[in-house]
């Protein structure tokens, strides 16, 4: 059965403990955690253990600490971030990092930023080689890397299998474009899967719940192509049905899946 899990965010609290707690209860299989400096580390070792496991750490962070920016400071400081992230993953013992590869400027040659974007990358590399770690770059819409075909050759042109692509269907939508193109020339580099819905109409995010995307024809598209999941919800909650709304989105995420074919 295909792991269903949620950002950290699904449940709308600043307490780790009634994150893990309420996310345990809501039948989520993990949770993806938010990168900040000053992660509580052994709190959250302890949480993970107990509630729920973590599947990754989302690097939000690089829109401002851009990668492929020319400022060294920038590019340094989004450096250092992402090493720090590779160290808190090794020491709670999930495997996948979100990276925002790069965040385009018009003031930058496109050139240049690809040329930057890659150099970083390649900075934290052999870190996250040496410790296991998964460098998972996300379809984003920060105006670099949109066509399939160009995002599948750059996370490929590393030639490591420590970097993949974190697939984010609905953002392919959003950039323009249809899911179906970057499945079929990702195959086997998705590494993790975000879920969330849009209008194909008004062209906005909406509820996972409502009518928008056609989910289990895209998960029997990914299925087709070999992936296994996770499929992280990156949705928000409801303070006053915390659980209710979580078990609810868990519920019917599970639904499209066992549609799809996945067990």
């Amino acid at each position: 059965m295909a792991l269903v899990g949620a950002v950290e965010n699904i449940v709308p609290s600043s307490r780790y403990e009634e994150i893990f707690e309420k996310g345990a209860e809501a039948k989520l299989d993990c949770i993806e955690l938010r990168y900040r400096s000053d992660l509580p580390v052994a709190q959250l070792k302890e949480l993970s253990s107990t509630f729920l496991p973590i599947s990754s750490l989302m690097m939000g962070i690089l829109w401002e600490f851009n990668l492929a920016s020319p400022d060294q400071e920038v590019r340094s400081k989004g450096i250092e971030a992402l090493k720090d992230g590779i160290k808190i993953a090794n020491l709670l013992g999930f495997r996948d990092i979100l990276v925002v590869p790069g965040v385009g400027q018009p003031e930058t040659p496109y050139k240049r930023l690809v040329e930057k974007a890659t150099e970083s990358l390649n900075e934290v590399l052999k870190m996250a080689e040496d410790r296991g770690v998964y460098l998972c770059i996300e379809n984003v819409g920060n105006s670099l890397f949109y066509s399939p075909i160009e995002f599948s050759s750059f996370v490929a042109s590393f030639k490591s299998d420590n970097i993949k692509a974190y697939f984010d269907f609905a953002n392919a939508y959003y950039c323009g474009l249809y899911p179906e193109w970057f499945i079929e020339e990702l195959g086997n580099l998705i590494r993790v899967v975000h879920v969330k819905n849009w209008d194909l109409k008004t062209k906005r995010f909406i509820k996972l719940t409502e009518k928008g995307i056609d989910f289990v024809s895209i998960f029997r598209k990914l299925l087709a192509s070999g992936y296994k999941g996770p499929f992280i919800m990156e949705i928000g909650g409801d303070k006053e049905r915390t659980v209710e709304f979580a078990m609810e989105n868990v519920d019917f995420l599970r639904g499209q899946l066992k549609m799809a074919g996945y067990g």
